[in-house]
């Protein structure tokens, strides 16, 4: 892994670090879940998904371009991976981690700050999945168009 890689893993992976050891703080079993502009950010940063993006340099043994990387689409398209990971475990532990009162999860964030029941916030959580899909597939098709191949040889 080359140098700017390593650092830019170190950072998402201090990043998840610390996003879930602040999980643990009474944040996570306070009564009132934060709000969907607070949690999902905070959701994304949770994942492990965005360090795993880090890792497919080295894992195919070799360095995807700079303007591939740092570009917007590719950022898009690491968000959007994050968010369908994240937010999939919320709505699959979401009758875990209610029956535990725990308020950090997408079903629990919505059902409260929609004043819904926990079966609609769950439908609702599967209705945002289903749009980051189309947000990925969206950003998948300009990191193509872009660069006019993909860089990862697939």
């Amino acid at each position: 892994m080359s140098p700017p890689g390593r650092k830019s893993y170190r950072r998402h992976l201090a990043d998840w670090d610390r996003t879930n050891t602040e999980a643990g703080s009474p944040r996570a079993h306070s009564a009132r879940p934060p709000a969907p502009d607070e949690y999902v950010p905070w959701r994304r940063i949770s994942s492990p998904v965005i360090w795993h993006f880090d890792l497919v340099e080295y894992a195919r043994g070799r360095e995807l371009p700079d303007g591939f990387v740092g570009g917007e689409a590719h950022r898009q398209l690491v968000e959007c991976a994050a968010d369908v990971a994240a937010w999939t475990n919320d709505l699959f532990s979401a009758p875990k981690e209610l029956s535990r009162e725990e308020r950090c999860n997408l079903v629990a964030v919505l059902a409260h700050h929609h004043g819904t029941g926990v079966q609609e916030a769950a439908l609702a959580t599967v209705e945002r999945i289903g749009e980051r899909v189309r947000d990925f597939l969206d950003a998948r098709a300009a990191l193509l168009a872009g660069g006019g191949a993909d860089p990862a040889g697939t």
